[in-house]
């Protein structure tokens, strides 16, 4: 994690986690062009409106990367959030 972000956790306490994860992406205009939205047509506001909603079920259902990059994200963290990498963790035990 970078400092930058650590910082900004630190005074902004309502960020949702999808914040971590649009960033992993490389930011709402980088995901917004990924995703197929229109980067002058209000794309890169809708994603960045997730920033504090949360990236809709429709499309992390309709781009199963999304939902790849959060279990990354996660088992990096704390590999007990997810659940395969909990039970081979204990197996392993």
């Amino acid at each position: 994690m970078t400092f930058d972000f650590c910082l900004n956790m630190v005074f902004n306490f309502a960020m949702h986690p999808d914040t971590q994860l649009i960033g992993r992406f490389g930011g709402a205009t980088k995901l917004a062009a990924r995703l197929g939205f229109p980067i002058k047509g209000g794309g890169v506001q809708r994603v960045q409106n997730w920033k504090g909603r949360g990236i809709p079920a429709s499309v992390e259902r309709d781009n199963p990367w999304i939902t790849d990059e959060r279990r990354a994200m996660l088992s990096a963290n704390r590999p007990e959030a997810v659940p395969e990498l909990a039970l081979a963790t204990t197996q392993e035990a």
